[in-house]
């Protein structure tokens, strides 16, 4: 959460070391977390279940490069991780952009996990 945010904040031109402390202290009194306590790469190298993961290559909100990032995580732990990325698709959009793929994924997915 904490790098999505600062990256959202810096493409609207938020002044991030001056605003995230409030951010940040929004999060701990509203949300009852710490932004810094939420760690997506420490959380698959725990991970006792498989993982898929989708991401548009085109997403301007969360960059693709952070599923990787997770990905290469998961699988350097000996976790049993899936990346599926759509070349053109933005946030939440790879299903749209290329729905045979996502299925396809899905289903081999599913079945390699019930194997």
């Amino acid at each position: 959460p904490r790098e999505i945010i600062r990256k959202v904040m810096r493409d609207k031109k938020y002044p991030v070391p001056l605003l995230y402390p409030f951010v940040r202290m929004g999060a701990r009194v509203y949300g009852k977390f710490r932004l810094e306590s939420c760690s997506p790469i420490e959380a698959v190298g725990r991970a006792r279940v498989p993982i898929i993961l989708y991401h548009g290559e085109s997403d301007a909100f969360v960059p693709c490069d952070m599923s990787r990032e997770i990905a290469v995580s998961a699988a350097e732990a000996g976790r049993d991780v899936t990346l599926f990325t759509v070349t053109g698709a933005g946030h939440g959009l790879s299903f749209i952009e290329n729905p045979d793929g996502y299925r396809q994924t899905v289903h081999g997915f599913v079945e390699r996990c019930l194997r």
